[in-house]
Parts: structure tokens; sequence; C-alpha cells
């Protein structure tokens, strides 16, 4: 169970917690490092993150309500998402600031690059100074201030709406 301030937020296996977080809160308690978590603009159903644009469940746009103000909280993993060719379509831009080598993992910390240049820390939430956290093959490592895309797996992304915090999908 997660209880925050005395109130309970989810009852399940860390397994389900993990996988299924019914809300903000749980999403960013369980797992480390922890989850990639930002709000970002849905325009004509996807996501805004940076410059690019990340297609989005319309089962989960369709949840959205004007209170929402025409935005969706997208989360994931720093294992579910991976290094994508420049061109890729779904993939964004982030801004490499430090790497780590940990011989069996990779990570990446960086920020989204919108307007050219990167998203002021402040709208980010992860381990390492809110930079948004990838792990990748330590083999395949980029360097810092490389410019990478990254793609998340559509099928590990988790949203949720901004009003409430709840899980969209």
């Amino acid at each position: 169970a997660v209880i925050k301030l005395g109130i309970l937020q989810q009852v399940g296996a860390p397994t389900e917690l993990y996988d299924r977080p019914a809300n903000v809160f749980v999403a960013g308690f369980i797992g480390s490092p922890s989850m990639n978590i930002n709000t970002h603009p849905v325009v004509n159903g996807k996501a805004k993150i940076g410059e690019d644009t990340v297609d989005l469940p319309v089962e989960a746009v369709d949840k959205l309500t004007a209170e929402d103000n025409g935005q969706i909280v997208v989360g994931f993993r720093p294992e579910d998402a991976s290094l994508a060719a420049p061109d890729e379509a779904n993939a964004f831009s982030l801004k490499v600031m430090n790497v780590e080598d940990l011989g069996s993992d990779g990570y990446i910390y960086g920020n989204i690059i919108t307007d050219g240049s990167a998203a002021e820390a402040s709208t980010m939430m992860s381990d390492q100074n809110k930079l948004t956290t990838i792990r990748v093959n330590p083999r395949a490592l980029p360097k810092v201030g490389d410019t990478v895309k990254i793609k998340i797996d559509p099928s590990k992304m988790h949203l949720f709406a901004p009003s409430t915090e709840l899980r969209l999908n």
C-alpha cells in the first residue's frame, strides 16, 4: 500500500504499483531511478514534447476535461525509453547533461529541447536534479552536450490528467 499524508493512494503488489500506478504520486514514489513525469500540451491528439510530438492513445485523450487546460501528464520509466534515429517519428529531442556508465547499464540525464534550447529544469521531475533519465546500453552512451532523439515504448507510457493527477490509461 502507498499512503500520502494519511490518505491511502493505492493497494497492490509492488509490481502492480510499478506497472500501473493509480496516480502521479504513486508513479513517482515507486521505482529507482524514479519515473520521468512531465506535463505537456496536447496538440491534435499528440503530446507536444519540446518541439516534437508523440502519439497518444485516443481513449486517454478523450478522458481529458476542460479543467486539464489542453494538457496531459506523461510518465515513463527510464528503462521504457530508448535512443531513436534522428528523423524517427514519435521521438523527442534531449540535450545530454550527464551520462553514467555502470558497466551493465548506462544512464543519460538530460533536458527536453524546446525552441532550440533546453527546457527549464523546473518543469522536469526525476532523480538527477529534475533531469529526464533514460537507461541505455552502456556501449552506446552519447557524450555530454550531444542532442539525442528519445522514443518512449507506447505500451509503457503512463498518462495522467493534470487536474486530478489520476491515471487515464
